[in-house]
């Protein structure tokens, strides 16, 4: 069944307000002349014109049977008619069988739609899975810095080129996923510049350093020759560095006095403090002198490393722990040189040299470390495209390693899927299989039993009935075809009336429907009642509530969906008129209408929005709704309704009123023979509100004179009139 038509820019229809959504089993469209009916007819017609995105099914599709005028053209284009096929009267069994397998084709194309729809509920489940997972792979997209999207070139953009890059992905299983500051430090270096080659550092000598801190001259002091007058005593105040520093000042003068009491020493006294200080002292001396030189120098070297670390600083090397290191061994090395210059300056001292072994150690490890990671700098700049595509490759699998468990979450849901779809396909396809050989069986049956005769009699006795008796439908090209004759045996196809040809048509389309039944077809009727004569009109009436009838039927439809489009109220009345046993049931309503600038449609869902004029003048005498125009609204009904029933007897019916109606009557009665008024006829008669009721009463008077009593209170019923105020007055005697 057709679900929903989108008709946006065909014809006159705009972009706004041009579909037929909330398609039911019968489908009523109201429309004027040029409003747009037979855009819908014709793009069904036509096969979609090519573009059947514009109809939606729900359910399989169904073959689309449509009768409009350009049908009705294509018909008599030709000298004869495709002949209808069907099955005679005497083949029962053979209709048995034709119609058993129809129901096993039906019940296959059943076991379709609930394959179909399992497989669309599956589908759904897949791609929700495949929404959700997309959305995640977005998410790491999002995360990802400038440096580390150019691992993703080219399918940045789109969440769909992203999620597919991923899928193609998988990383290695001895790939150890790095921290994030180091993933940037290397996606930096490989999508900046080339690298360039740098100079290792040379790792300090630290041999000065230990011979220095290991010499026992700092531990002990250093005295001079205890042979001289003067050593108990520079024993005892342990001062032999003020004495020599004493002695070069005493040196320096020219007259060698002493500094306390400026009296003239003796050369004794001078030679015996000299003599104190003799070689082994002076050795000692010097060895301390050495010691320290050595030792600040070699700091100083340790300290000019400390500055040329910033060059690796700048390639981003991680120099924290190198730098520690040095401040360590620094800071230590610095107080040993602090005591070895106190040392120097008073040797008689005792000094505690610290051993600085583990810090020598800890910063020779981290500077062989820092090399390590130069050495790797300086391959990865020999080999630069190498190092960006290692890279690339590494922020790539660090992604699908973040992503893991959705990944793998995904693809159970789409080996699910994939697994059901492939079973589920197996059904259809030989669901399918079995359709089409099931179809050629029903159809060679046919082909060997079906005839056009059944088809012609039925056509023929139908215009019989209807007094089409000057032509009549026969056999042509071997019975393949149709031909209209008349009495005399001439062909009738180009010299039938307009409405005959629009009758016979309609009995013939009605009959090649019946010929697709087993199809099940959507039909669309648009306005089969042109150039009708009344009684004809009210016979098409009753086949297309027949034929909605049956698109009605749940079990087993022939006809599965019905489209009845129409300009006509009085028709729309008739085939939409609820009688007694008469279900509308699962019905639709739509108005076409045309505005300045194009054609819209408006949905009225169950109800239906149109009233005939025939209804509407009864609307009319409404107690809330009438207007001074109700004697003219009264004879308009009295004609039409009248009209349709084959007239009233002016005179009778005036002798059955009661003498008090009797001038009020005849006087609505002779508006009614003063001319010959349709429906659309405005004739005016005013009158004053006093007479209001009393003229409701004359006319139910007439309606019961005919006895039609029954269609006034149906009537007044369905339009709201009250009847309790409509008198029921007294029949004249002559009654």
């Amino acid at each position: 069944m057709i679900s929903r038509i989108n008709i946006s820019g065909l014809g006159p229809y705009g972009s706004d307000n041009a579909s037929l959504d909330n398609l039911k089993s019968v489908n009523y469209i109201f429309g004027s002349n040029g409003s747009g009916k037979t855009t819908i007819s014709e793009f069904l017609r036509t096969g979609m014109a090519g573009d059947e995105s514009r109809v939606e099914w729900s359910g399989p599709s169904r073959p689309v049977l449509v009768y409009n005028q350009h049908y009705i053209n294509g018909i008599f284009q030709n000298g004869s008619v495709p002949g209808v096929f069907t099955l005679g009267e005497d083949n029962i069994e053979i209709k048995q069988s034709v119609s058993a397998l129809g129901e096993e084709i039906n019940n296959l194309e059943k076991l379709i739609e609930g394959y179909e729809e399992v497989l669309k509920g599956e589908e759904s489940k897949y791609s929700d899975a495949e929404e959700l997972f997309k959305q995640k792979c977005w998410d790491v997209r999002n995360s990802l810095s400038d440096a580390q999207k150019i691992a993703f070139r080219g399918c940045l953009s789109k969440k769909e080129s992203f999620f597919q890059r991923i899928l193609t992905l998988d990383a290695p299983r001895d790939f150890k996923p790095l921290a994030n500051d180091d993933l940037e430090s290397l996606a930096k270096k490989a999508s900046g510049a080339p690298l360039q080659q740098l100079q290792p550092i040379t790792i300090p000598d630290f041999e000065s350093f230990e011979q220095a801190e290991s010499c026992e001259a700092f531990s002990r002091p250093v005295v001079g020759s205890g042979d001289v007058d003067t050593a108990k005593l520079i024993h005892e105040l342990n001062n032999a560095g003020w004495v020599e520093r004493g002695l070069r000042y005493f040196r320096l003068k020219e007259r060698a006095t002493c500094p306390f009491c400026q009296q003239q020493t003796s050369e004794a006294l001078a030679g015996s403090i000299e003599y104190y200080f003799d070689d082994d002292y002076r050795g000692a001396q010097r060895l301390l002198a050495d010691a320290v030189s050595i030792y600040e120098t070699s700091l100083s070297e340790i300290r000019q490393l400390r500055e040329d670390l910033s060059i690796y600083r700048n390639h981003g090397f991680d120099i924290i722990q190198v730098s520690n290191d040095l401040i360590d061994f620094d800071a230590l090395a610095s107080t040993n040189l602090e005591r070895m210059k106190a040392k120097q300056n008073d040797l008689g001292s005792s000094v505690i040299i610290e051993d600085t072994i583990d810090a020598r150690e800890n910063l020779t490890i981290s500077l062989e470390k820092l090399n390590e990671q130069i050495a790797v700098h300086n391959e990865r700049a020999l080999h630069f495209n190498e190092f960006k595509e290692e890279t690339n490759s590494c922020i790539r699998w660090q992604c699908v390693t973040r992503l893991d468990a959705e990944k793998r979450q995904f693809l159970k849901a789409e080996r699910a899927y994939n697994g059901a779809k492939k079973g589920l396909e197996s059904k259809l396809f030989s669901c399918s299989n079995a359709i089409e050989k099931k179809n050629a069986e029903r159809e060679e049956l046919m082909s060997r039993l079906t005839s056009s005769k059944p088809t012609i009699e039925r056509i023929n006795r139908i215009l019989r009935d209807l007094c089409f008796d000057n032509f009549s439908l026969d056999e042509a090209n071997d019975g393949k075809d149709y031909a209209f004759i008349r009495r005399s045996g001439e062909r009738a196809n180009e010299t039938l009336s307009e409405g005959e040809k629009t009758i016979v048509t309609f009995l013939y389309f009605l009959s090649y429907v019946e010929s697709r039944s087993s199809d099940h077809p959507v039909v669309f009727i648009d306005d089969p009642i042109s150039s009708l004569d009344a009684n004809v009109l009210y016979f098409v009436n009753s086949l297309v509530r027949d034929l909605a009838s049956e698109a009605r039927r749940k079990d087993s439809a022939d006809v599965s969906q019905l489209f009845v489009l129409t300009h006509n109220a009085s028709f729309h009345h008739e085939i939409t008129y609820p009688s007694a046993g008469y279900s509308l049931s699962n019905s639709a309503y739509f108005v076409i209408r045309k505005t300045a600038s194009s054609s819209i449609v408006e949905a009225f869902g169950s109800d239906n929005p149109v009233s005939t004029g025939y209804e509407a003048l009864w609307q009319e005498l409404r107690v809330g709704n009438r207007s001074t125009s109700v004697r003219n609204s009264i004879r308009r009904i009295l004609e039409t309704y009248f009209n349709f029933v084959n007239g009233l007897n002016l005179e009778e019916t005036i002798a059955k009123l009661s003498p008090s109606d009797r001038p009020l009557g005849r006087s609505l009665l002779l508006w009614t023979h003063s001319g010959s008024h349709l429906l659309t006829d405005d004739a005016e008669c005013t009158d004053s509100g006093d007479y209001l009721l009393h003229y409701l009463n004359v006319m139910r008077c007439i309606f019961e004179a005919n006895n039609q009593a029954a269609h006034f209170d149906y009537m007044a019923e369905r339009c709201g009139i009250e009847l309790e105020s409509v008198a029921t007055g007294p029949l004249s005697d002559s009654e």
